[in-house]
């Protein structure tokens, strides 16, 4: 009569291990979790009003801040998988792992072994009569024994226990470290991702010296400081020649607005100009410069309420924009153009020559502030959100058609850089601007008020476009008190 024998096995870990495995988890799941909040504390400063420096500084030290977290983390994970995995000693009765590098599944897949081994010395040998069949597969096995070696059904419930145990354990260890795996290494990536954008802001403030180191940069040559000076010495030399970089489709003007054509050196450019107001009086007039590279009927719009407001208004075509001759200089060129617009619109018979002004909307921005540089009829100028820094914009340019000269040419660079030449401001300057462009716009008025310039700095709510609105508006109140009305 063969009896079934039940044997234990204890499979703990010695004193010193025994807390390991858990504390690695632990510490696996709770650095991770830190590197997920600080890396999201790092991004949400993004969604808040501040100035992009503020936000630049804050996600970099976070970001910094993330990757000495990921360094010690990963080392503290090391040394405690380090000290959880050891060597295997088993006996009859314990199996207990310390001091070797060995994987922790070896060790309780050497237990699982050690199991089987025990159950089947305690079992005693069986005759080919005494057999029963599986109750999972039917095969015909030992009646006393403890696992079906057809179908692999375990009958013995302590090694049934131990096998279950050790396969959520590989499981659940093998869950962890995908989990971590992966995470980190996504994690990893936005981190490279945020520290590049980081560093783009970087170089886009790094050619923008401090106001005092322009000032005194520029003192020991007059003719460095102005600009219409500095252009009278050089000439442009394009590494392309086309129209602009902007697609354009035939616009009619809306009523009571004409088309004209004004001179701008040999070049007979187009414009829409509001109606004459028919009073026999002058009248105030605004050159109002469109963003982008080509003009449509949202520009004109854009401007409408300065003629509303009972100013003419001009709105010109650029050298090379909307099939107007001429090739694309990149903000060279056409400031020839923004001041030759400004003379046609003096030279009209319903305005006053004396009360003549100059705004623009972004790329239009820039061409104000350096039409404002250079001697022109205008008497007040508006920048509605330009982006002034010149030397970064041809370093970020992602479009190729946008800068048509040697990028390496610092001259070339310099004299459609706004940054250069604020000495040489020569009319009463507004810069409106959206929070993000807050602080280059400061930096340009601060150093602007310490050479005794007239250069204001008001931040519109809103971003790149929805601002434009009220900025008009803001530009209105300008020109109106210039014009004494």
């Amino acid at each position: 009569m063969i009896t079934e024998q039940k044997c234990t096995l204890r499979a703990p870990f010695c004193e010193e291990h025994k807390d390991h495995w858990r504390r690695r988890n632990r510490i696996a799941l709770l650095g991770f979790l830190a590197l997920v909040l600080l890396l999201a504390a790092a991004f949400s400063i993004f969604f808040f009003p501040v100035g992009e420096e503020v936000k630049a500084s804050v996600a970099g030290f976070a970001c910094f801040g993330f990757l000495v977290l990921l360094l010690v983390w990963f080392v503290v994970y090391m040394i405690m998988q380090s000290r959880a995995i050891g060597a295997r000693e088993i006996t009859h009765d314990t199996v207990t792992l310390k001091n070797v590098w060995a994987e922790y599944d070896q060790a309780v897949d050497a237990a699982r072994n050690a199991a089987r081994e025990r159950f089947q010395s305690a079992v005693p040998a069986a005759g080919t009569s005494e057999r029963r069949p599986c109750p999972m597969c039917g095969e015909m096995i030992v009646a006393t024994a403890a696992k079906c070696r057809f179908c692999g059904e375990i009958f013995n419930p302590e090694l049934k226990r131990l096998e279950g145990s050790t396969r959520k354990d590989r499981s659940s260890s093998s869950a962890l470290f995908l989990v971590v795996a992966f995470g980190g290494a996504m994690l990893i990536i936005v981190v490279l991702v945020a520290i590049g954008n980081i560093g783009k802001q970087a170089r886009q403030r790094q050619f923008q010296p401090a106001p005092g180191q322009r000032q005194r940069a520029a003192q020991p040559n007059a003719d460095n400081n102005d600009l219409a000076a500095a252009r009278a010495k050089f000439t442009t030399k394009l590494t392309k020649r086309g129209p602009a970089p902007q697609d354009w489709q035939p616009t009619k003007p809306p009523p009571g607005v004409r088309v004209v054509e004004y001179q701008s050196g040999d070049l007979k450019l187009k414009g829409w100009l509001s109606a004459d107001p028919g009073d026999g009086q002058r009248h105030p007039a605004v050159v109002f410069l469109h963003g982008g590279w080509s003009f449509d009927l949202e520009d004109w719009e854009n401007a409408a309420p300065f003629a509303e407001a009972g100013f003419v208004l001009f709105t010109p075509m650029l050298r090379a924009e909307n099939g107007n001759p001429g090739v694309y200089e990149a903000f060279y060129g056409e400031v020839d153009d923004a001041i030759a617009a400004g003379r046609y619109v003096a030279g009209l018979p319903f305005v006053d020559p004396d009360k003549v002004f100059v705004a623009g909307h972004s790329v239009g921005a820039v061409l104000t502030v350096l039409a404002a540089m250079m001697p022109s009829p205008y008497k007040s100028a508006a920048a509605l959100d330009g982006f002034l820094d010149m030397e970064a914009w041809v370093e970020d340019a992602q479009d190729p058609k946008l800068v048509v000269f040697d990028p390496d040419n610092e001259e070339e660079v310099r004299l459609r850089n706004p940054l250069e030449f604020v000495p040489s401001l020569r009319i009463p300057l507004t810069l409106y601007v959206e929070p993000d462009l807050h602080e280059e716009s400061n930096e340009f008025v601060t150093e602007a008020k310490g050479l005794g310039k007239q250069c204001e700095l008001v931040v519109v709510p809103g971003d790149h476009q929805t601002m434009v609105a009220p900025a008009v508006t803001k530009a209105i109140a300008q020109f109106r008190a210039a014009a004494g009305k």
